[in-house]
């Protein structure tokens, strides 16, 4: 037989081999589970951020539900949706009045933010009032005169603008808004309840489930101010007044002012304190190994939470409320590190 024949059948026969080969073979799927992150609405962007490192790192899916910590938390608890960590804004979220069985017994603070008053261009360019609150805000913070901010948190109040401040039995933001309220009466009138008595009787708010439902009605001028966290101010290229001190729950140095001030709704209590973006493993968790992955992922990478506006603890908060022997043996190991804050509460 000719040689050059002989060679293309070969060549043919091992074509076809390959082909037949590759019908047969297919790659296996990744049958590694999701990473499933709950997490505060104002953080959806860092809690992105972090799931798209870690799957760059490791090849893990990762999926982002966003909604009012609260909210979230009795979500969670349900098992209406699959989560394998869960990031809140209030540690209280955690706690069995809002997780029942489920709740985890511990959670770790990374990051602390602050409130702020946010508004548009849009929000303000129509109302004289509003306009005259900002500047009755820059002046006031610059010159830190308690006249102008108490003018500033009376024309706030006045009903004469729309303030958005979301359900605090959903959305952490919430009672905190109303917390400042407080706050300022106490420190600019000598009346803590003023300004919240003054913005129920003039049906001056606005609410929500959570504050990023309210931002596209600041966006439109359909409110012209809302209290919101300022790493979701700046994540969403709002314009905001920044608080001082005492007032924004962002300051250590007032960490126990804060704690004198409580909301109340209801039977629930919701007492002041640094906001801090805390994050755990429920005990229904979908993968608690991989919880702890991402948990230990995201403690190697908490600086670049500074990006988004916020300030990373240099040592991380471990809060525990169940005894040491219930704790998750990672959780153990975290106590026996020495790199931890650790702080028992009861609940």
């Amino acid at each position: 037989m000719d040689r050059n024949i002989v060679l293309g059948v070969v060549v043919i026969a091992i074509v076809v081999g390959v082909v037949a080969g590759l019908l047969l073979y297919s790659p296996p799927n990744n049958t590694s589970t999701p990473l499933f992150i709950s997490v505060a609405d104002a953080y959806t962007g860092e809690a992105s951020y972090l799931g798209g490192s870690f799957s760059n790192a490791t090849g893990v899916q990762y999926h982002v539900a966003s909604g009012g910590s609260f909210a979230l938390a009795r979500q969670i608890a349900a098992g209406s949706i699959p989560t394998t960590v869960f990031m809140s804004i209030s540690d209280k979220a955690y706690y069995p009045s809002f997780m029942g069985n489920y709740s985890p017994g511990w959670a770790i603070g990374i990051a602390t933010d602050e409130i702020v008053i946010a508004y548009t261009n849009n929000s303000i360019a129509n109302n004289p009032v509003a306009q005259n609150i900002v500047k009755l805000f820059e002046e006031g913070i610059a010159e830190n005169s308690s006249a102008l901010l108490a003018y500033a948190f009376g024309n706030l109040t006045s009903g004469q603008v729309r303030v958005g401040i979301s359900n605090p039995l959903t959305d952490p933001a919430g009672f905190r808004g109303w917390l400042v309220l407080q706050i300022a009466g106490y420190l600019y009138a000598h009346n803590e309840s003023l300004y919240e008595e003054r913005m129920l009787l003039n049906k001056g708010n606005v609410t929500a489930t959570n504050a990023a439902e309210l931002v596209p009605a600041l966006e439109t001028g359909n409110i012209q101010f809302l209290f919101i966290y300022k790493s979701a101010a700046v994540a969403k290229h709002l314009e905001y007044i920044e608080l001082p001190p005492q007032l924004n729950f962002g300051s250590l140095q007032y960490a126990d002012f804060y704690k004198q001030f409580v909301y109340v709704v209801g039977s629930q209590k919701f007492q002041g304190g640094l906001i801090i973006l805390w994050i755990s493993v429920p005990k229904n968790s979908n993968n608690p190994d991989l919880g702890f992955q991402f948990i230990n992922f995201t403690l190697n990478h908490l600086n670049d939470l500074a990006q988004f506006g916020m300030t990373p603890l240099q040592k991380p908060i471990l809060e525990i409320w169940v005894p040491q022997n219930q704790l998750p043996p990672q959780i153990q190991q975290y106590l026996s590190s020495g790199k931890f804050e650790v702080i028992n509460v009861s609940v």
